[in-house]
Formats: structure tokens, sequence, C-alpha cells
């Protein structure tokens, strides 16, 4: 492997393997990573451009030169992350929230990795949880949030559990509690 990723090889082997990863499996992301290492050395870039914006550009030129593995930031988060840790590439920067309901929603994501230590899919799912509870606020209004309490998100998740009794149990009521958390911190009211 050459370009500026190679020395991080080793390291990268060590921790996908830790992380319980098949030998294949490591494999493939080696490949990757060597792939993105030699895409970088290409373009004359560092590590620290890496920016999020760069890993969609590899990305889009794997799928143009016919890879079938690889291709989505799924694919490469692990290696990323591995990276991101190191603090050899930067982190990824998620956009600026516009609305009020995406401030919510950002403050809840930030609640859901840093403090709760949910993985990022969970932290998806339980954010697509917390989106229908919103929708059902009726508006998104700074007014709306602004009078959001715990007894909403309470009324919500009683009735949805009313609603789903007798089928498969849902985190909807997790995702409900968890946004309650973050009720003071968009000038809710318990």
């Amino acid at each position: 492997m050459e370009g500026p990723l190679a020395a991080f090889a080793g390291g990268l082997r060590r921790e996908l393997a830790g992380q319980g990863y098949a030998v294949g499996t490591i494999g493939d992301h080696l490949h990757l990573l060597a792939d993105l290492s030699g895409w970088l050395d290409d373009r004359a870039l560092t590590p620290q451009e890496l920016t999020t914006r760069r890993a969609a550009e590899f990305l889009r030129d794997r799928r143009r030169r016919g890879c079938r593995a690889g291709l989505t930031t799924r694919a490469i988060a692990p290696l990323l992350g591995y990276l991101r840790g190191l603090q050899v590439v930067p982190l990824s920067v998620p956009p600026v929230p516009a609305t009020p309901e995406e401030m919510l929603l950002a403050n809840y994501r930030d609640h859901l990795l840093g403090e709760r230590g949910v993985t990022a899919g969970t932290a998806t799912h339980y954010l697509r949880c917390a989106r229908v509870f919103l929708r059902s606020l009726g508006g998104s209004s700074d007014a709306a949030l602004a009078g959001l309490s715990t007894a909403h998100v309470t009324e919500y998740v009683l009735a949805w559990a009313e609603r789903r009794r007798g089928k498969a149990p849902d985190l909807v009521t997790l995702a409900g509690a968890a946004v309650a958390a973050a009720v003071p911190a968009c000038g809710g009211s318990d």
C-alpha cells in the first residue's frame, strides 16, 4: 500500500479485528483504505484534506471506475471512524440546523450519541421515531416547540402504546422519552 494512509493499515487491521470483524471483511476494508490512500496521493491531498465532501467524491470515483463494492458512506464508515478517532482526518461536521425542529433533533442526536452512547444506526432509528412524534404535534413552528412539554411526550407515548397493544414492541416509546429529555434544550417546559 502506498500513499498518505499507508501507515495506518496495521492499526486499522487490529482495530477491526478487535471489534470482531471477519478476516475477509477486514481485507475488504484494507483494500478500501489502499484505494483511498492512492486516490489522495493521485490528487496530492493530505489526510487532513479528506473532508466529508471529498470522501463523497472518492465514492463517486469508485462508481465511475466500475467498482462493485465499497460504494457508500456506510462502507467507508469504519475506516473513516478509525482515522477520525486518531485525528488523522477531519471530523465530519453536521449541517447547521435551520429550523427549531432541526435544532431539537440535532440536540437529541447529540444526546443519543454523546450521553446515551448509542450506535449511529440506533440514533438514526430513534430520530425517525422522534420525527413522527414531532409531526403529531401539528407543526414545527417556534410556538409549537416552545410549548412542548414532557406531558406532551407522555401523552403521545401512552396513546402509541394503546394503539400498539397486542402487536410487536416498538422503540418509539424510547425515542419519545429521549425527546422529553431534549425539551428543556429547546425552550419547552416540564
